[in-house]
Protein backbone atom coordinates (compact mmCIF):
# COMPACT_ATOMS: atom_id res chain seq x y z
CA UNK A 1 0.00 0.00 0.00
CA UNK A 2 1.27 3.49 -0.65
CA UNK A 3 -0.50 6.44 -2.31
CA UNK A 4 -3.81 7.00 -4.12
CA UNK A 5 -4.82 9.41 -6.83
CA UNK A 6 -7.99 11.21 -7.88
CA UNK A 7 -9.97 10.52 -11.06
CA UNK A 8 -10.69 6.94 -12.03
CA UNK A 9 -8.09 5.71 -9.55
CA UNK A 10 -8.19 7.71 -6.33
CA UNK A 11 -5.00 8.84 -4.62
CA UNK A 12 -4.81 8.29 -0.91
CA UNK A 13 -5.74 11.49 0.86
CA UNK A 14 -7.35 13.33 -2.11
CA UNK A 15 -11.09 13.94 -2.37
CA UNK A 16 -11.42 12.59 1.15
CA UNK A 17 -14.40 14.73 2.05
CA UNK A 18 -16.59 12.76 -0.35
CA UNK A 19 -15.42 9.30 0.61
CA UNK A 20 -16.86 6.76 3.01
CA UNK A 21 -15.33 6.06 6.42
CA UNK A 22 -15.48 2.46 7.59
CA UNK A 23 -15.63 3.41 11.26
CA UNK A 24 -18.49 1.00 11.84
CA UNK A 25 -16.18 -1.88 11.00
CA UNK A 26 -14.33 -1.59 14.32
CA UNK A 27 -14.88 -0.26 17.78
CA UNK A 28 -13.49 3.25 17.38
CA UNK A 29 -11.37 4.82 20.08
CA UNK A 30 -9.76 8.20 20.26
CA UNK A 31 -7.46 9.25 17.39
CA UNK A 32 -4.14 7.48 17.61
CA UNK A 33 -5.46 4.41 19.47
CA UNK A 34 -3.81 1.31 18.06
CA UNK A 35 -6.39 -0.84 16.28
CA UNK A 36 -3.96 -2.26 13.72
CA UNK A 37 -2.82 -5.81 13.36
CA UNK A 38 0.62 -6.34 14.81
CA UNK A 39 3.35 -8.74 13.80
CA UNK A 40 5.80 -9.58 16.58
CA UNK A 41 8.62 -7.08 17.04
CA UNK A 42 12.00 -8.84 17.02
CA UNK A 43 14.24 -8.35 20.02
CA UNK A 44 17.17 -7.87 17.65
CA UNK A 45 17.51 -6.83 14.02
CA UNK A 46 16.09 -9.61 11.86
CA UNK A 47 18.80 -11.03 9.65
CA UNK A 48 17.56 -14.57 9.03
CA UNK A 49 13.78 -14.49 9.14
CA UNK A 50 13.67 -17.16 6.48
CA UNK A 51 15.51 -19.61 8.71
CA UNK A 52 13.36 -19.01 11.78
CA UNK A 53 11.15 -21.90 12.83
CA UNK A 54 7.62 -20.97 11.72
CA UNK A 55 4.70 -21.18 14.09
CA UNK A 56 2.11 -23.85 13.29
CA UNK A 57 -1.06 -22.67 11.57
CA UNK A 58 -4.40 -24.21 10.82
CA UNK A 59 -4.55 -22.86 7.30
CA UNK A 60 -3.02 -25.90 5.62
CA UNK A 61 -0.11 -25.99 3.22
CA UNK A 62 0.71 -23.07 0.99
CA UNK A 63 -0.48 -23.55 -2.58
CA UNK A 64 2.18 -23.10 -5.23
CA UNK A 65 1.55 -22.42 -8.90
CA UNK A 66 2.19 -25.38 -11.17
CA UNK A 67 5.65 -25.59 -12.71
CA UNK A 68 5.93 -24.82 -16.41
CA UNK A 69 8.50 -25.48 -19.07
CA UNK A 70 9.25 -21.76 -19.35
CA UNK A 71 12.52 -20.84 -17.61
CA UNK A 72 11.83 -18.84 -14.49
CA UNK A 73 13.91 -15.75 -13.74
CA UNK A 74 16.16 -15.57 -10.73
CA UNK A 75 17.58 -12.61 -8.87
CA UNK A 76 20.42 -10.95 -10.73
CA UNK A 77 23.25 -8.61 -9.78
CA UNK A 78 23.83 -5.76 -12.18
CA UNK A 79 25.50 -2.37 -12.10
CA UNK A 80 24.59 -0.19 -9.16
CA UNK A 81 23.39 2.84 -11.14
CA UNK A 82 19.81 1.53 -11.55
CA UNK A 83 17.36 -0.05 -9.07
CA UNK A 84 17.76 -3.67 -10.21
CA UNK A 85 17.34 -6.45 -7.67
CA UNK A 86 15.48 -7.07 -4.43
CA UNK A 87 15.20 -4.63 -1.51
CA UNK A 88 15.10 -7.62 0.88
CA UNK A 89 17.12 -10.76 1.47
CA UNK A 90 15.67 -13.05 -1.22
CA UNK A 91 15.38 -16.06 1.11
CA UNK A 92 13.01 -14.30 3.52
CA UNK A 93 9.56 -15.90 3.69
CA UNK A 94 6.74 -13.34 3.90
CA UNK A 95 3.74 -13.74 6.16
CA UNK A 96 0.45 -14.64 4.50
CA UNK A 97 -3.21 -13.71 4.72
CA UNK A 98 -5.73 -16.31 5.95
CA UNK A 99 -9.32 -16.19 7.12
CA UNK A 100 -9.37 -16.28 10.92
CA UNK A 101 -12.19 -16.38 13.48
CA UNK A 102 -12.31 -12.57 13.60
CA UNK A 103 -11.76 -11.99 9.90
CA UNK A 104 -8.62 -11.88 7.82
CA UNK A 105 -5.29 -12.03 9.57
CA UNK A 106 -1.63 -12.56 8.76
CA UNK A 107 0.14 -15.68 10.00
CA UNK A 108 3.77 -16.84 9.97
CA UNK A 109 5.05 -18.60 6.87
CA UNK A 110 4.99 -22.35 6.41
CA UNK A 111 8.35 -24.10 6.61
CA UNK A 112 8.21 -24.60 2.85
CA UNK A 113 6.32 -21.41 2.07
CA UNK A 114 7.47 -19.19 -0.80
CA UNK A 115 10.31 -16.71 -0.41
CA UNK A 116 9.96 -13.05 -1.34
CA UNK A 117 11.62 -13.89 -4.67
CA UNK A 118 9.15 -16.72 -5.36
CA UNK A 119 6.19 -14.55 -4.38
CA UNK A 120 7.25 -11.85 -6.85
CA UNK A 121 8.01 -14.38 -9.59
CA UNK A 122 5.31 -17.05 -9.18
CA UNK A 123 2.37 -15.54 -7.32
CA UNK A 124 2.02 -11.81 -7.93
CA UNK A 125 2.09 -12.05 -11.77
CA UNK A 126 -0.69 -14.68 -11.86
CA UNK A 127 -3.06 -14.23 -14.79
CA UNK A 128 -6.02 -13.99 -12.43
CA UNK A 129 -5.64 -11.14 -9.96
CA UNK A 130 -7.11 -13.15 -7.08
CA UNK A 131 -6.38 -13.65 -3.40
CA UNK A 132 -3.53 -16.05 -4.18
CA UNK A 133 -1.79 -13.35 -6.22
CA UNK A 134 -2.02 -10.96 -3.25
CA UNK A 135 -1.85 -13.32 -0.27
CA UNK A 136 1.68 -12.26 0.65
CA UNK A 137 1.30 -8.56 -0.17
CA UNK A 138 -0.35 -6.43 -2.85
CA UNK A 139 0.92 -6.89 -6.40
CA UNK A 140 1.34 -4.16 -9.02
CA UNK A 141 -2.14 -4.62 -10.50
CA UNK A 142 -3.88 -4.20 -7.16
CA UNK A 143 -1.81 -1.10 -6.43
CA UNK A 144 -2.81 0.28 -9.82
CA UNK A 145 -6.48 -0.37 -9.03
CA UNK A 146 -6.43 1.24 -5.61
CA UNK A 147 -3.60 3.74 -5.94
CA UNK A 148 -3.32 4.50 -9.62
CA UNK A 149 0.22 3.22 -10.19
CA UNK A 150 2.18 -0.06 -9.87
CA UNK A 151 4.16 -0.99 -6.76
CA UNK A 152 4.78 -4.17 -4.80
CA UNK A 153 4.31 -5.16 -1.14
CA UNK A 154 5.55 -7.98 1.06
CA UNK A 155 4.06 -8.70 4.52
CA UNK A 156 7.00 -9.09 6.90
CA UNK A 157 7.65 -8.53 10.63
CA UNK A 158 8.42 -5.10 11.99
CA UNK A 159 12.17 -4.57 12.10
CA UNK A 160 13.05 -6.56 8.97
CA UNK A 161 16.02 -4.82 7.28
CA UNK A 162 15.44 -3.08 3.94
CA UNK A 163 18.29 -2.80 1.43
CA UNK A 164 18.96 -0.15 -1.19
CA UNK A 165 18.72 -1.54 -4.71
CA UNK A 166 21.19 1.01 -6.14
CA UNK A 167 23.83 3.56 -5.27
CA UNK A 168 22.54 7.08 -4.78
CA UNK A 169 21.49 9.85 -2.46
CA UNK A 170 19.07 8.68 0.22
CA UNK A 171 16.40 10.94 1.67
CA UNK A 172 14.53 10.08 4.85
CA UNK A 173 11.02 11.53 4.53
CA UNK A 174 8.25 11.73 7.12
CA UNK A 175 4.54 12.14 6.46
CA UNK A 176 3.54 10.59 9.79
CA UNK A 177 5.24 8.08 12.10
CA UNK A 178 1.80 6.88 13.20
CA UNK A 179 -0.61 4.39 11.64
CA UNK A 180 -3.56 5.88 9.76
CA UNK A 181 -5.95 2.97 10.39
CA UNK A 182 -5.37 3.46 14.12
CA UNK A 183 -5.64 7.24 13.84
CA UNK A 184 -9.06 7.08 12.15
CA UNK A 185 -10.31 3.98 13.97
CA UNK A 186 -10.78 1.88 10.81
CA UNK A 187 -10.49 -1.91 10.72
CA UNK A 188 -7.30 -2.79 8.78
CA UNK A 189 -8.27 -6.46 8.37
CA UNK A 190 -10.68 -5.52 5.60
CA UNK A 191 -7.86 -4.46 3.30
CA UNK A 192 -5.51 -7.41 3.79
CA UNK A 193 -4.81 -9.44 0.68
CA UNK A 194 -7.44 -8.88 -2.01
CA UNK A 195 -10.06 -6.45 -0.61
CA UNK A 196 -13.74 -7.09 -1.26
CA UNK A 197 -15.02 -5.09 -4.26
CA UNK A 198 -17.82 -3.88 -1.98
CA UNK A 199 -15.37 -1.87 0.10
CA UNK A 200 -14.83 1.81 -0.50
CA UNK A 201 -11.58 2.51 -2.35
CA UNK A 202 -10.76 5.10 0.30
CA UNK A 203 -11.49 4.25 3.95
CA UNK A 204 -10.56 7.42 5.85
CA UNK A 205 -12.29 10.70 6.69
CA UNK A 206 -9.10 12.72 6.22
CA UNK A 207 -5.62 12.60 4.68
CA UNK A 208 -4.21 9.10 4.39
CA UNK A 209 -0.65 9.48 5.61
CA UNK A 210 0.63 7.81 2.41
CA UNK A 211 3.82 5.83 2.95
CA UNK A 212 4.17 7.19 6.49
CA UNK A 213 7.94 7.10 6.91
CA UNK A 214 9.92 6.28 3.79
CA UNK A 215 13.37 6.40 2.24
CA UNK A 216 13.85 7.56 -1.34
CA UNK A 217 17.15 6.81 -3.09
CA UNK A 218 17.87 8.94 -6.16
CA UNK A 219 20.38 8.09 -8.89
CA UNK A 220 20.12 10.09 -12.09
CA UNK A 221 16.59 9.91 -13.48
CA UNK A 222 15.26 7.18 -11.17
CA UNK A 223 14.19 6.83 -7.56
CA UNK A 224 13.76 3.64 -5.56
CA UNK A 225 11.39 4.19 -2.63
CA UNK A 226 10.84 2.08 0.47
CA UNK A 227 7.64 2.84 2.38
CA UNK A 228 5.97 2.32 5.78
CA UNK A 229 9.28 2.14 7.66
CA UNK A 230 9.69 2.20 11.42
CA UNK A 231 10.97 5.70 12.23
CA UNK A 232 12.80 4.98 15.49
CA UNK A 233 14.78 2.06 14.09
CA UNK A 234 15.50 3.78 10.77
CA UNK A 235 16.80 6.92 12.50
CA UNK A 236 19.57 4.78 13.93
CA UNK A 237 20.97 4.25 10.42
CA UNK A 238 21.21 7.94 9.54
CA UNK A 239 24.63 9.58 9.96
CA UNK A 240 24.57 12.47 12.43
CA UNK A 241 25.81 14.84 9.73
CA UNK A 242 22.94 13.92 7.39
CA UNK A 243 20.12 15.59 9.34
CA UNK A 244 18.66 18.83 8.00
CA UNK A 245 17.97 21.56 10.60
CA UNK A 246 16.08 21.47 12.92
CA UNK A 247 15.89 17.68 12.80
CA UNK A 248 18.07 15.24 14.72
CA UNK A 249 17.86 11.70 16.08
CA UNK A 250 16.14 13.03 19.22
CA UNK A 251 13.75 15.47 17.55
CA UNK A 252 10.07 15.17 18.63
CA UNK A 253 8.77 13.61 15.41
CA UNK A 254 5.74 12.06 17.08
CA UNK A 255 4.32 15.41 18.12
CA UNK A 256 5.23 17.36 14.98
CA UNK A 257 3.96 14.74 12.52
CA UNK A 258 1.17 13.19 14.61
CA UNK A 259 -1.65 14.05 12.19
CA UNK A 260 -1.61 12.21 8.83
CA UNK A 261 -1.03 14.39 5.78
CA UNK A 262 -1.52 13.71 2.08
CA UNK A 263 1.08 11.99 -0.12
CA UNK A 264 3.34 14.67 -1.49
CA UNK A 265 3.29 16.58 1.81
CA UNK A 266 6.24 14.70 3.29
CA UNK A 267 9.10 16.47 5.04
CA UNK A 268 12.65 15.40 4.17
CA UNK A 269 14.58 15.28 7.44
CA UNK A 270 17.92 13.85 6.29
CA UNK A 271 20.06 13.22 3.19
CA UNK A 272 23.10 10.97 2.82
CA UNK A 273 24.91 8.80 0.27
CA UNK A 274 24.25 5.04 0.18
CA UNK A 275 25.53 2.06 -1.79
CA UNK A 276 23.64 -0.80 -3.41
CA UNK A 277 22.92 -3.50 -0.81
CA UNK A 278 23.27 -1.12 2.15
CA UNK A 279 20.53 -1.24 4.79
CA UNK A 280 18.50 1.97 4.52
CA UNK A 281 15.56 1.24 6.82
CA UNK A 282 13.53 -1.23 8.82
CA UNK A 283 9.99 -2.39 8.08
CA UNK A 284 7.28 -0.69 10.13
CA UNK A 285 3.54 -0.01 10.04
CA UNK A 286 3.42 3.74 9.44
CA UNK A 287 0.98 5.75 7.34
CA UNK A 288 -1.60 3.98 5.17
CA UNK A 289 -0.56 0.48 6.22
CA UNK A 290 -2.85 -2.38 7.18
CA UNK A 291 -0.08 -4.52 8.72
CA UNK A 292 3.73 -4.28 8.93
CA UNK A 293 5.06 -4.60 5.40
CA UNK A 294 7.42 -3.12 2.84
CA UNK A 295 5.95 -1.02 0.03
CA UNK A 296 8.51 -0.83 -2.80
CA UNK A 297 8.21 1.39 -5.85
CA UNK A 298 10.43 2.62 -8.66
CA UNK A 299 9.63 6.09 -9.98
CA UNK A 300 11.08 8.82 -12.15
CA UNK A 301 13.00 11.64 -10.49
CA UNK A 302 9.89 13.87 -10.48
CA UNK A 303 7.66 10.91 -9.43
CA UNK A 304 5.36 11.41 -12.44
CA UNK A 305 6.18 8.00 -13.91
CA UNK A 306 6.05 4.78 -11.90
CA UNK A 307 7.37 1.41 -13.03
CA UNK A 308 6.35 -2.14 -12.12
CA UNK A 309 9.04 -4.00 -10.11
CA UNK A 310 7.49 -7.44 -10.84
CA UNK A 311 6.92 -9.22 -14.16
CA UNK A 312 3.29 -8.15 -14.44
CA UNK A 313 2.05 -6.58 -17.67
CA UNK A 314 3.04 -2.94 -17.38
CA UNK A 315 5.44 -0.86 -19.48
CA UNK A 316 9.08 -1.61 -18.62
CA UNK A 317 8.44 -4.18 -15.84
CA UNK A 318 10.67 -6.67 -14.04
CA UNK A 319 13.18 -4.49 -12.15
CA UNK A 320 13.45 -7.09 -9.38
CA UNK A 321 15.07 -9.46 -11.88
CA UNK A 322 16.75 -7.37 -14.60
CA UNK A 323 16.92 -3.91 -16.11
CA UNK A 324 14.01 -3.52 -18.58
CA UNK A 325 15.06 -3.13 -22.20
CA UNK A 326 14.22 0.01 -24.15
CA UNK A 327 13.71 2.30 -21.17
CA UNK A 328 13.76 5.93 -22.37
Amino acid sequence: MGTRRSGFFWRKGLLWASMVVLSSAVSCTSPGADTTLALPTPTAVIQQVARATPLPTAAGPTRRPADTATPRPTATVESADAPVGFPLAIDLRPWRVVDGPEGREVVPPDANGPTVLEVARDFQPRAENDMEANRYGWNCRLHATYEGAPAVDWYLPRGTPVRSTMDGQAELAVITPNNSFAYYGVNPRLYLGLPSPELALYPFSGPSGGMGVFVSVLNGKLRAEYGHLDLTMTLGLVPDTAFLPPYSPNYGYGATFRRPLNPGQETVVARWEVRKGQTVGFIGNTGYSDVPHLHYQIVSEDRRTKYCPTLEEFPFPGWLFRRPAGLP
